[in-house]
């Protein structure tokens, strides 16, 4: 008797959900927790987020579940936009609440106009030393677990851009503050060093990710809420809407999908290198290119 492939019941090879969801993510609940809520709901093995959120953090998390895993990469240099508070006259060891205080300071001195110049001071490209308390790696182990044994290393800052900063309240000394910003920024470690310009020291008392590239808070799931998710989830295709779409003949489609350049000469796509979606004969999405310099260059064949 032949024996049929075993499948978990979360991992049903008839539910074949897969695309881009835009969830979010609730206060103390781990980035991995939902991913892996996607996995039951999809039936897909592969899932994935464009970037983590603390835990302690809520809003945007953009997840990817099965072949749109493979677009992942093209939201990684995604802006991302929060709402924050931070929280002055104490340090912690994470740099925000969950943390054990570490040091206290005395608020005092601290204006609205003051609060504006430091704030203004970080806008641009910054060097950022990220927290100890966090998921990079040195030497193959993540930070947090090397500071939880007692032994952090020193990180080296990193540069990222701040692309605005802006209080919107100032009350008790709590700032509330909003920030657009670069992938790899550390809104935590902002705080911390907004605390330390003051000089009165400061801790990230809570966050929301208002948004990640095109994805908002405003439309996205909870993703609790829901007992499927294929009227939520968005289409590769859509998921990449801000690159033009380029439609190929069947032949040239043929090669494309064998990661083959073909020439492209399209009056309105000009000569720099761009991204675009590039579609076949009967509007399928079948890869991301480049053009460039006259020629169709693949870049993720999804077909």
């Amino acid at each position: 008797m032949r024996r049929g492939r075993y499948f978990p019941f979360f991992f049903s090879p008839e539910v074949s959900l897969e695309g881009l969801l835009n969830i979010n993510k609730k206060r103390g609940v781990a980035s991995f927790d939902v991913v892996q809520k996607v996995r039951k709901l999809s039936g897909k093995r592969k899932v994935g987020h464009t970037g983590i959120l603390d835990r302690a953090a809520s809003g945007v998390l953009v997840v990817l579940s099965g072949r749109a895993t493979k677009i992942i990469r093209f939201f990684s240099e995604d802006d991302k936009e929060y709402v924050g508070t931070v929280r002055l006259g104490a340090a912690t060891e994470t740099d925000d609440s969950t943390g054990r205080v570490v040091k206290r300071a005395e608020v005092r001195g601290i204006t609205v106009d003051l609060i504006s110049n430091v704030l203004d001071s970080f806008k641009g490209e910054i060097e950022q030393i990220p927290p100890t308390y966090s998921c990079i790696k040195v030497g193959g182990r993540r930070l947090h677990e090397l500071a939880r044994e007692g032994t952090p290393p020193a990180v080296p800052a990193r540069r990222v851009q701040i692309r605005d900063l802006e209080m919107v309240d100032f009350e008790d000394g709590d700032i509330k503050i909003r920030v657009v910003c670069s992938k790899g920024t550390y809104i935590r470690a902002l705080a911390r060093d907004i605390g330390d310009k003051l000089g009165c020291l400061g801790h990230l008392h809570n966050l929301v990710r208002l948004r990640v590239g095109e994805n908002l808070l405003k439309n996205s799931i909870d993703i609790d809420m829901v007992s499927g998710i294929e009227e939520h989830l968005m289409t590769m295709k859509d998921a990449l809407r801000r690159f033009p779409i380029v439609n190929l003949g069947t032949k040239d489609s043929s090669s494309f999908k064998f990661g083959q350049m073909v020439e492209f000469d399209h009056p309105g796509c000009g000569s720099e290198a761009r991204l675009v979606r590039v579609c076949d004969a009967r509007e399928n999405l079948i890869a991301v290119g480049r053009i460039e310099k006259g020629m169709l260059i693949p870049l993720r064949v999804l077909a």
